[in-house]
């Protein structure tokens, strides 16, 4: 207990002391606070499950992608149907394995843009899905930071029904 009244963590490392014959003639003892250490790992797994929660509420698609068009991640939530590729299989492959070839160019068009102006918006994908064609809006932004190869996060949000009474007009 600190002198505040709250608990504090201690790892603490033991091991024996022996004299030149072996015997053990002591103990020696290193002991570390932690308790800051064990605070930031606690608040890392509560942002962890806040930005879950945050992605699982997006009623979208959200898929990370490199600048040489590989999957990355893809965070579906409740969507995967509307992946044309399951989830799963998408990681390591690259645009052009999982879509048709339109598609995968308006992708990499989009990430250009965002390469450039670090955003992208409005770009339309239309996939041939198991339950017909469906319509889908990209919004691209260039991921901050020094990776390389450079990412994108692609948000692809259906819009099928909006397409549909476009046309219908």
């Amino acid at each position: 207990v600190q002198n505040s009244g709250e608990s504090c963590s201690v790892l603490v490392v033991k091991a024996p002391m022996h004299d030149a014959a072996g015997k053990v003639i002591g103990l020696l003892g290193i002991a570390t606070d932690v308790t800051a250490h064990q605070r930031q790992q606690e608040a890392l797994r509560q942002m962890g499950n806040e930005l879950e929660a945050t992605l699982n509420a997006i009623p979208a698609l959200l898929f990370e992608i490199d600048e040489n068009g590989r999957y990355c991640n893809v965070w579906s939530g409740p969507h995967e149907g509307d992946l044309a590729t399951r989830q799963r299989r998408l990681i390591g492959r690259q645009l052009e394995d999982a879509l048709p070839t339109e598609a995968a160019q308006t992708i990499r068009a989009a990430m250009a843009k965002a390469a450039l102006t670090g955003t992208s918006r409005g770009d339309q994908v239309c996939l041939q899905l198991s339950s017909g064609e469906h319509w889908f809006e990209l919004s691209t932004a260039l991921k901050p930071g020094n990776s390389l190869p450079r990412r994108f996060m692609v948000l692809s949000r259906k819009i099928t029904d909006r397409v549909r009474a476009q046309h219908a007009l």
